[in-house]
């Protein structure tokens, strides 16, 4: 009987991230022929990399840790997603942008004589949409550039970036060390497959 609800738990999870799966798959086919070669390379790569990440899922009834290691193919489908021009993109002079659905490009930082000014202020471990001074030595880091996409593409407040600096921390500090500092739960993986459809949907189911 524990086995027959065991495997039952498994494939109402495995089935919950199959139907996210095909949200973003059907969205890639239907959106293809309308991209950039360069997009469409990192389409090819986003399908590519989710079957990668179903097949570890489906590994986790044998052992935790298989939740750990499909964070990190989910989360590596972001950092494409985040690399694209058409997505965060720098100027000549320095300045960044990322693209609005409705407003095109917009910019969140720019150079100063001195420094940088940025649209977001980091709180550690997330950021938070307020001006700030930066240092123009800083590095752009994944977490800032997935905020800066979060908060000024999507127009997610707050309360979603403080989350996704729990979800980016998640990937440093457990999903990174293959289970020593333990596994990656389902609902855990879930909210980050989430971000994923987000981005490239541009909506949530």
């Amino acid at each position: 009987l524990a086995g027959d609800i065991r495997k039952c738990l498994s494939t109402a999870y495995l089935r919950s991230i199959a139907d996210l799966h095909r949200r973003v798959e059907n969205h890639i086919d239907q959106t293809y022929s309308t991209k950039a070669a360069r997009f469409q390379q990192f389409y090819n790569r986003t399908k590519a990399n989710l079957q990668i990440a179903f097949e570890l899922v489906k590994k986790t009834s044998g052992h935790q840790k298989y939740f750990n290691y499909s964070y990190l193919t989910y989360y590596q489908i972001i950092e494409d997603y985040i690399s694209q021009s058409e997505i965060f993109n720098k100027d000549q002079n320095g300045n960044y942008y990322v693209n609005h659905p409705q407003n095109g490009m917009v910019k969140v930082i720019w150079k100063t004589q001195n420094s940088e000014q940025w649209l977001l202020a980091y709180e550690k471990p997330y950021y938070i949409k307020k001006q700030t001074t930066g240092d123009s030595r800083s590095q752009l880091y994944s977490n800032a550039k997935i905020s800066f996409i979060l908060a000024y593409s999507f127009d997610k407040d707050d309360q979603y970036l403080e989350n996704w600096g729990r979800l980016n921390n998640i990937r440093n500090f457990k999903a990174a060390h293959g289970g020593n500092k333990g596994n990656v739960s389902f609902d855990e993986l879930i909210e980050l497959i989430r971000v994923v459809d987000l981005f490239i949907t541009g909506s949530t189911s």
